[in-house]
């Protein structure tokens, strides 16, 4: 059996360690005993990406905000969505360390080079939450949470209504989870949303599928530019 390796040690700004592990090829961020992200779920991740990157093609210049880094296969799949097409794509990731990870431990990882060195790429070192306060004139936000959305920030009612006001018309909200929450979709509606939901598969490939819950909440109206 192959061993599990230790990559790299981080510290998120409320103090937690989480740690970079790799096994056999494959990836994972922890914290303790809890999985935060891992090369399992790139499918999911891979869809996310997608859903709310292809609707805006069409736009000259697609402006799109995305919470969190994890290992990158969200990014990866907004950039293949993209191709060689012009856009902004906003990164919110509070953690340097994190970002770091990319270029010294991932290198390759999601082709050549470092992901992070697409120029349409702009790092902030920021929660997804402060970006949205922040203001914007979005194409579409992009939240993953570790745990249930009721107890993040980023899912609070007074972030998706600052979310919906700092989308275009026709922009979209998407959020990928680990846990289905029933409230979330109800505060997505009292927002101003159209909301469908959906179970995702976390890989295609897994002989015992699992699955993640996402949401994808659109802003009436036509994204036009």
């Amino acid at each position: 059996m192959k061993p599990t390796t230790q990559l790299a040690v981080a510290h998120t700004n409320q103090g937690d360690v989480i740690t970079l592990l790799t096994h056999d090829g494959s990836y994972r961020i922890q914290h303790g005993r809890f999985t935060l992200h891992s090369s399992s779920l790139a499918d999911a991740e891979h869809f996310h990406g997608r859903t709310a990157t292809e609707p805006f093609l069409h736009c000259r210049n697609p402006r799109i905000l995305v919470g969190g880094l994890g290992l990158g296969y969200t990014v990866q799949s907004i950039l293949a969505t993209l191709g060689k097409r012009r856009a902004e794509v906003m990164l919110a990731e509070a953690s340097d360390e994190i970002v770091t990870w990319q270029s010294k431990h991932l290198y390759g990882h999601h082709g050549r080079g470092c992901l992070l060195d697409d120029k349409r790429i702009e790092v902030h070192d920021q929660s997804i939450e402060e970006m949205i306060w922040k203001g914007g004139d979005w194409h579409s936000i992009l939240i993953q949470t570790s745990g249930s959305p009721r107890d993040e920030p980023s899912c609070s009612a007074a972030t998706l209504s600052a979310a919906y006001q700092n989308l275009r018309p026709g922009g979209l909200l998407c959020v990928l989870a680990p846990i289905r929450d029933k409230g979330l979709e109800k505060t997505l509606v009292s927002c101003g949303f159209n909301v469908r939901s959906q179970p995702v598969k976390a890989s295609e490939k897994a002989r015992k599928p699992r699955f993640l819950s996402f949401w994808k909440a659109k802003k009436p109206g036509d994204a036009l530019s």
